[in-house]
């Protein structure tokens, strides 16, 4: 089984514009379309759609809440949430005339200690049947920013691998376990850095530097358009990225993440972990929804993909 967690999922409002975006001016809008989101949702949507084995958990309450779990247990995941007071968030992503993207976010619900707790037990329960761990997203503004860390080192105790992909305090404070894999993109990088990258070869110095000072196990890069970078202590890849008209790339970062988890789990080696994170990410900036992949894309292109070792 595949365990996500997901602490801050949310209603993802996908709207458009017949114009370019105007900050602070004014903006309208010419379509929405609300779809089940949140990193780890997104993650758990993408797998379920290859018919992996998955489990969901973190937090859901309220009207937006239901309409999410009832997305993932009509597409076959097996829901493990802890219900709170509020109402899940609701955000919203913006795509103007030229396709740039604007996101607005919201924090979430308030989750309190007994809520933590709950949760924290159905964690421990769960993760004794999980393959692998995905822990996706932001930490609710309630719960303690460690909470991941925490996690992690359980996991650990139960020699059960784990990829997180999150920013901030949250990606610093479970650095200090050393996660088998971390999946930034290139901003959240460069911020983790608090320095500006200025190519490749940079960028994977600066990977390297974390993992020979034990930050993490493995590093998955994603640079958008440019594709991705892998590194651990003993092989570096890139995958170039795949000319495409893109559609909506809010969700490709899940995309690689699942990508990787689903063919970590079938045995499979770095290359064509890689290759498949690569697929299943441009896979998904065809698809006009978050969390659905052109699964035809994937296994037509599956000789297409152009990876070299550094």
């Amino acid at each position: 089984m595949i365990f996500c967690i997901c602490l801050n999922p949310a209603v993802d409002m996908t709207c458009r514009m017949d114009a370019p975006f105007r900050a602070g001016g004014v903006n309208r809008l010419t379509e929405m379309m609300p779809f089940a989101g949140g990193k780890g949702v997104n993650v758990a949507r993408f797998l379920r759609q290859f018919g992996a084995d998955v489990c969901i958990s973190g937090f859901l309450g309220g009207a937006n809440g239901k309409v999410i779990e009832g997305v993932l247990e009509a597409e076959g995941a097996e829901c493990c949430f802890t219900m709170v007071r509020g109402n899940t968030r609701c955000n919203r992503n913006i795509i103007d005339s030229a396709g740039n993207v604007t996101e607005v976010l919201e924090s979430g619900p308030f989750v309190g200690p007994d809520q933590i707790l709950s949760f924290m037990e159905t964690f421990q329960d769960r993760l004794n049947d999980a393959e692998i761990l995905i822990i996706s997203g932001s930490v609710p503004q309630s719960v303690p920013s460690d909470i991941y860390a925490t996690m992690l080192k359980i996991a650990s105790a139960k020699k059960v691998p784990a990829i997180i992909d999150t920013t901030g305090g949250s990606l610093r404070a479970a650095m200090k376990e050393c996660p088998m894999m971390i999946k930034p993109n290139l901003s959240e990088f460069t911020s983790y850095l608090g320095k500006d990258i200025s190519g490749r070869d940079d960028a994977i110095k600066a990977m390297d530097d974390l993992i020979y000072q034990k930050k993490a196990s493995s590093i998955l890069l994603s640079r958008g358009r440019d594709g991705l970078i892998y590194s651990n202590r003993e092989i570096r890849i890139c995958a170039e990225g795949i000319k495409l008209n893109a559609v909506n790339t809010v969700s490709c970062g899940d995309a690689a993440v699942a990508g990787y988890a689903y063919s970590y789990i079938r045995g499979a080696d770095i290359r064509e972990c890689v290759s498949q994170a690569l697929l299943w990410s441009a896979s998904a900036a065809l698809k006009e929804e978050s969390g659905q992949l052109d699964i035809s894309f994937v296994k037509e292109n599956e000789k297409n993909i152009n990876l070299y070792t550094i």
